[in-house]
């Protein structure tokens, strides 16, 4: 989290003393890139962005957490199925050969809540406890990712690929407390995805610009590594989904004439 909050502090920096001492013009172009040589005029082509979004996400089959009969409470049916994910990202959007690209990383983070993943086994001894299946509550997730993306205004679509790390307890069946509760066990992921979004192209004065937008994303990760003392129980893996629609904003600097 540390490194993604000075990554976007320099390149928002880097961006405003670049721009500092540039004069204010009128933008014309839709997607603010200038159409001169953009090898002599790197710097001035650039646009440096900073974003928020919140995502409405799907919890896939191994994160269900609706309930288990017909429930009448349409809140809590639609609780169980997603989940909402926060992002704060910082990029950069380029031309080139008069098409723009954009390259970035994010952030993102997640209390899904959910204790629908488990397995069963044979009768096994867990902490001096013979237990046959087990639980998984899954808490906090944190998304690191990348992502590059092709512009064709006011449309994008591109790509991302994601590492997440998160943390839960597992929970030994028949239950005995405290033998039965194993706290903050830490599992890995590496995933990736595509996305399509729509954005607000209208500009703020001056050189900061404000685009909202909205991101319909297909996007997933899958488990590498936890730190169970009994992972050789868990004879399957855990997907995250990160699918959903997803509603923010960028302050965008720069990419002017």
């Amino acid at each position: 989290m540390k490194n993604i909050i000075l990554i976007i502090i320099l390149s928002i920096l880097f961006g405003l003393l670049v721009f500092a001492e540039e004069e204010n013009i009128e933008i014309e172009n839709p997607i603010n890139f200038s159409n001169e040589d953009t090898t002599l005029l790197w710097h001035r082509n650039i646009e440096y962005t900073l974003g928020y979004n919140l995502g409405f996400c799907c919890r896939g089959a191994q994160l269900n957490n609706s309930p288990s009969t017909f429930s009448l409470d349409i809140i809590k049916l639609i609780a169980g199925v997603t989940y909402w994910l926060h992002s704060i990202e910082s990029g950069i959007r380029f031309p080139i050969n008069n098409r723009v690209f954009e390259l970035g990383l994010g952030y993102g983070w997640a209390n899904i809540g959910s204790g629908n993943f488990g397995v069963r086994f044979p009768n096994t001894l867990v902490n001096n406890t013979i237990t046959n299946h087990a639980n998984f509550c899954f808490d906090d997730v944190n998304k690191h990712y990348i992502y590059a993306g092709y512009i064709i205004n006011p449309f994008m679509c591109g790509l991302e690929l994601n590492y997440s790390r998160g943390y839960g307890t597992e929970f030994y069946y028949p239950y005995i407390y405290p033998n039965s509760i194993i706290d903050n066990i830490r599992r890995d992921f590496i995933g990736g995805g595509i996305y399509f979004k729509l954005s607000d192209t209208d500009k703020n004065f001056k050189k900061i610009k404000l685009n909202r937008y909205l991101i319909f994303k297909i996007a997933g990760s899958y488990e590498i590594h936890n730190t169970s003392p009994y992972s050789e129980l868990w004879n399957k893996k855990l997907t995250i989904w990160y699918t959903g629609l997803y509603a923010g904003f960028n302050f965008n600097i720069g990419g002017r004439k």
